[in-house]
């Protein structure tokens, strides 16, 4: 969210491919202070990711005119905190979708029993 002349920026991280951010996992957030007093769009942030040898993630954000610059470190046993965590929340998102479909899938199907009479979907006699 945008201001005019806001003097702060909040830079939130997350790990996951869903194109919404509340969707993925939270790493971790830090804060830009002591931005110049520029109207809303006019002030511009870089942001690096990089990963060390050991796994570990560092963010580093800086205001681009060359001010304020905040970093966030995130260890690799928090990243495979996480990640497990992530994989857990994709496997009960992949079971509600597996069992929807399935409950999708016997609304149409049609069955012919042992006697030869047909079932509809709904269990319903034709």
């Amino acid at each position: 969210h945008l201001m005019d002349f806001q003097s702060t920026v909040e830079v939130e991280i997350f790990q996951g491919e869903n194109a919404i951010a509340d969707q993925n996992v939270p790493l971790g957030s830090f804060k830009i202070e002591g931005l110049p007093s520029k109207p809303a769009g006019e002030v511009e942030i870089e942001v690096h990711f990089d990963f060390d040898l050991n796994g570990i993630l560092i963010v580093t954000a800086k205001e681009k005119s060359g001010g304020s610059q905040e970093s966030l470190t995130v260890n690799n046993a928090a990243v495979e905190r996480l990640s497990s965590k992530a994989l857990k929340q994709s496997q009960l998102e992949l079971d509600s979708l597996f069992a929807s479909a399935a409950a999708a899938s016997a609304a149409t199907l049609d069955v012919e029993t042992e006697d030869g009479e047909e079932i509809d979907g709904d269990g319903e006699e034709e």
